[in-house]
């Protein structure tokens, strides 16, 4: 300029700065104008590292600005308090409340050197709000009280389920959870609605989440800890077994379940599906059992003795040995327990009563089982005599530090007897054998002349004489089964004792117990598990029924068709006896079809179970596979892409064509009374057979179920009159 000359000494630093104008040229005079020099303001504040009481402002440095304070105000950046300075572009905010709101500015300063120090900063920095993380904590896991059992939640297969029995009220639910820390609270949220959880509250879990395929799911939450999702699933209609060891830090399941020689004592509670307590008892032997199961499946079976018998069928009979059945290799949980109520429907004695329970084992739930009593010689068992308690009244340490030996029948085989024991004197009964592959694997047993084993279940520890009599007498039997004419025709006579097979066991038994397992295509049918039992003075009887759950299609290395015949052991020469054949083709036509074809009716058996079982069984097949072949390292072993409505739907499918092929193979030819030469008319011929039966004579083609004209029971001369009358055209 060249009227002004201007100086601005003392600008740039904070404070008080002047601008000095002095005139020139046509101007004269001087002016000083004087202005203040403020840090700039901090544009923008930023919140990092927020924790639930504590939390980090950080802002870039603003130009002229040495230091910084920083308040805490309200949402408008009223009601300010200063909370403190820094010389850094930071400030740590403690003391805060976790999951609440507050919020912050910040003013830039400066101090003048020149002037005594004074104070200069900016207006206020735009508000900041800084919202406290929620308490956090990680939770672990849920456990839910029932029946005054703590039932925790399990992980199967990557997701967290919780099974619960038919007794828990979900709308009043005592539940906890374990979580990293007690801080925060732990929300549960569902489809339907969420909650502040307290272990003091019960929950209601069907207002917070809706039935879903079968289960209801809720995530727990703390904060923003990890959450503990889980699906809720509960039986339904099944009593529920607590069994609770008495030692579980030593002899807890996974001790039982590793070896059948390991044994505990264990308490056990039966509660009904309606919360009811039906049982509680004191276990004074708890021990796994089984073979397949035993050896191949996780999901193991148990025997329990109680300290008292105990009715936990509400059949009205006390027992105090009972067993829990894995059914592991059955994917319907029920072809064990539909021909044991087939066997009783059929009138067969002592058939062992049983029902479906949810096990739960020292508080974890290990599945659906088959609570049966044990096939046994007991009052509310096989009601026979009891040799073993006979054994006991002669031998006071019967039982205890007992030697065995073997010992050679009057056929040459091989027996295993306990020896020094003084015997009953009546040797005749009662027994309980069991077939059992080619060899016993019981202490007392013995090997027939077809190379089977024999059991002798009872009594237990059976001595020398006993054991050689009842080898003897099966052998007896066994000879009259196998025994064929000069034609090579099976006959069922045994010349050597001059009996039949029906002397030596009840037919009607022996026909029941055959076409069970024809139904059922038991690859182990005739070959294990097959009961026999003798009473003092009597003959032998088949059953009771036993080991049917790999069965209805299901075999150990393949797949069986229905239409498959495939007789083993006795079966294979049993049905080739005439009169043998004869009363299966009678008893089929009249009384088992009927009732095989019930099982698949509309509302029949299947259906009934079925609808029983059906919420259970889905708890169940979470935890365990679908089988459809036995053998583990099979292909086809699991049963893939199954559900229960799927499984049941094969079986079903099964039982029509097996049913149908049962049909074709022993429907039974209509003949008139007293056609028991079968060639469709009643003629002399006839009556001459009669009347040669009725004096003792055996002829082959002569089937005496059509020999009793007069209903009487009996075969005799009296009907043979009828035949021949008849023959000759009168009508009686």
């Amino acid at each position: 300029m060249k009227d002004l000359y201007v100086q601005w000494p003392n600008n740039k630093d904070i404070g008080t700065a002047k601008i000095v104008y002095e005139g020139k040229g046509n101007y004269y005079g001087t002016v000083e104008l004087t202005y203040v020099i403020i840090p700039a303001r901090v544009e923008k504040l930023n919140v990092t590292e927020s924790a639930e009481t504590t939390a980090k402002l950080t802002w870039s440095a603003a130009p002229g600005a040495t230091y910084y304070k920083v308040y805490s105000c309200n949402k408008s950046g009223g009601d300010s308090k200063m909370l403190g300075t820094t010389d850094r572009c930071e400030f740590a905010l403690t003391g805060l409340v976790p999951d609440e709101t507050t919020y912050y500015f910040v003013e830039s300063c400066a101090k003048a050197s020149a002037e005594n120090n004074k104070e200069y900063s900016s207006g206020k920095s735009p508000v900041c709000t800084v919202s406290a993380l929620p308490l956090s904590a990680d939770v672990t896991a849920m456990t839910a009280t029932v029946d005054g059992v703590q039932i925790p939640a399990v992980h199967v297969d990557g997701t967290n389920y919780l099974f619960l029995p038919a007794s828990a009220e979900l709308t009043s639910l005592s539940v906890t959870f374990t979580r990293s820390s007690d801080a925060g609270d732990l929300v549960l949220t569902g489809d339907l609605s969420s909650q502040t959880v307290s272990d003091a509250e019960p929950l209601n879990v069907s207002a917070l989440a809706s039935l879903t395929d079968g289960a209801r799911t809720l995530t727990a939450k703390v904060g923003n800890g990890a959450a503990f999702t889980v699906r809720v699933m509960q039986a339904t209609k099944l009593p529920t077994v607590y069994l609770t060891s008495t030692d579980a830090s030593a002899e807890d399941r996974a001790y039982i379940d590793a070896s059948k020689a390991h044994s505990t004592a264990a308490a056990l509670r039966m509660i009904g599906a309606d919360g009811s307590e039906i049982s509680a008892a004191s276990i004074m032997e708890l021990k796994a059992r089984g073979n397949s199961t035993f050896t191949y499946a996780q999901k193991k079976s148990y025997q329990i003795k109680l300290e008292t018998a105990a009715d936990l069928l509400q059949t009205g009979e006390n027992v105090k040995t009972w067993v829990l059945l894995a059914n592991y290799f059955d994917a319907t949980l029920m072809h064990d327990k539909l021909f044991k109520d087939m066997a009783a429907s059929l009138q067969m004695p002592y058939t062992a009563s049983c029902d479906w329970v949810n096990l739960y084992y020292d508080g974890e739930y290990r599945g659906v089982y088959l609570l049966s009593e044990k096939n046994a010689v007991k009052s509310t068992g096989v009601a026979i005599s009891d040799m073993e308690a006979a054994y006991e009244a002669l031998n006071p340490d019967y039982g205890k530090d007992m030697r065995t030996e073997s010992g050679e029948n009057a056929y040459g085989m091989t027996y295993f007897y306990t020896k020094d024991l003084t015997e009953p004197e009546n040797l005749t009964g009662g027994y309980l054998l069991e077939l059992n592959h080619d060899k016993p694997d019981e202490v007392s047993g013995f090997i027939t002349r077809r190379g089977k084993g024999m059991n002798v279940k009872s009594p237990e520890w059976c001595g020398d004489a006993a054991m050689r009599y009842i080898s003897e007498y099966y052998q007896a039997f066994e000879d009259a089964v196998y025994a064929v004419d000069e034609n090579g025709n099976y006959t069922g006579y045994n010349e050597s004792t001059d009996k039949h097979y029906y002397d030596y066991v009840d037919r009607d038994s022996l026909v029941k117990i055959f076409l069970m397992q024809e139904l059922a295509l038991n690859p182990d049918g005739f070959v294990s598990s097959l009961y026999f039992y003798k009473d003092a003075d009597d003959i032998m009887y088949a059953g009771p029924i036993w080991d049917q759950d790999m069965t209805l299609g299901t075999g150990w290395t393949k797949q069986i068709s229905p239409e498959t015949t495939d007789y083993h052991y006795l079966a294979q020469a049993l049905i080739q006896i005439p009169d043998f054949r004869a009363a299966v083709l009678r008893c089929y036509t009249k009384t088992f079809a009927p009732l095989a074809k019930d099982l698949i009716a509309e509302n029949g058996m299947v259906d009934e179970y079925s609808a029983f079982l059906a919420k259970s069984a889905e708890m169940n097949f979470v935890l365990w596979p679908y089988i459809r072949v036995g053998e583990p390292d099979n292909a086809g072993h699991i049963w893939q892409n199954a559900t229960y409505t799927s499984v049941l739907a094969d079986m079903r499918s099964w039982l029509i064509r097996r049913i149908a092929y049962l049909d074709s193979t022993f429907a039974e030819p209509e003949f008139e009374p007293g056609d028991v030469n079968m060639d469709g008319t009643v003629d002399t011929s006839d009556a001459v057979l009669i009347l040669r039966y009725a004096l003792g004579y055996e002829d082959e083609g002569f089937n005496v179920l059509y020999g009793d004209l007069n209903g009487d029971g009996l075969v005799d001369t009296s009907d043979a009159v009828l035949a021949l009358r008849r023959a000759l055209g009168y009508t009686d």
